[in-house]
């Protein structure tokens, strides 16, 4: 039993890697004498594996490599918002922009409106006095002329 506990540790006196049982945390000394911490994984074959393995494995890089894509895409895309959000800020401004000289606009107009109007009141309201004025001195001339073809004619 001795013996087979002997093979079970690694060159340094801890166990080794590759008969450690599954997520077994183990330190080994690395050749700068700094503890690392390395985890051991049974793969579906049986066989055990860790991550140093698995730093070299292909698959692994490619989960590194998809991740740093989609991170620089997230990233991407973030840039991109704040640039579509700063768009429609400017447009929202620009639109209510419009809105306000549009408004102005408008309102010169009504009191463009109401000033022509109120202009055309007062000269109708002239006219009418000046055609009352003139109907007045007609009737007045009709009857003073009236009157003198009746002395006219009376005394004969």
């Amino acid at each position: 039993m001795h013996k087979k506990r002997a093979r079970e540790q690694g060159p340094l006196g801890k166990a080794d890697v590759r008969t450690a049982s599954p997520m077994k945390r183990v330190k080994v000394e690395a050749a700068n004498s700094s503890p690392v911490e390395l985890s051991s994984l049974t793969t579906s074959s049986g066989h055990h594996k860790s991550i140093l393995d698995e730093q070299f494995d292909p698959l692994s890089t490619n989960h590194l490599l998809q991740t740093e894509r989609l991170q620089n895409e997230v990233s991407s895309l973030k840039k991109q918002l704040v640039q579509k959000d700063q768009t429609l800020l400017d447009k929202d401004k620009a639109i209510c922009g419009l809105k306000a000289e549009s408004s102005e606009r408008e309102r010169d107009y009504r009191q463009k409106i109401q000033s022509i109007q109120k202009s055309h009141s007062d000269s109708l309201e002239n006219l009418q006095v000046e055609i009352r004025n003139l109907k007045k001195q007609l009737s007045q001339a009709t009857r003073s002329s009236s009157k003198k073809d009746v002395k006219e004619s009376g005394p004969s």
